[in-house]
């Protein structure tokens, strides 16, 4: 009898095993993509403080250019320490 349930055995193991492996796949799944919104988070606070150190900069006054308007700090530029 043993011998005729043999090949129904590893079917119903896969059927028996199948939430454990899908929920390994799931949370695998949700790792990977974690991982790439942090990095894409990390990216787009990086190049906001590049686009705000690129805004003071070209704000400063240059030899022989006309001083800033009144009333426009250099350290309220968006994404510095004090703005």
């Amino acid at each position: 009898m043993t011998i005729l349930l043999a090949p129904l055995r590893t079917p119903l193991r896969v059927l028996r095993d199948w939430p454990v492996s899908s929920q390994s796949r799931a949370c695998r799944n949700a790792m990977v993509a974690s991982t790439v919104l942090a990095q894409r988070r990390a990216e787009r606070v990086e190049v906001e403080e590049f686009l705000a150190r690129a805004y003071v900069r070209d704000s400063l006054p240059r030899a022989g250019s006309a001083p800033l308007p009144p009333g426009l700090p250099l350290d309220s530029a968006p994404g510095t320490a004090h703005g």
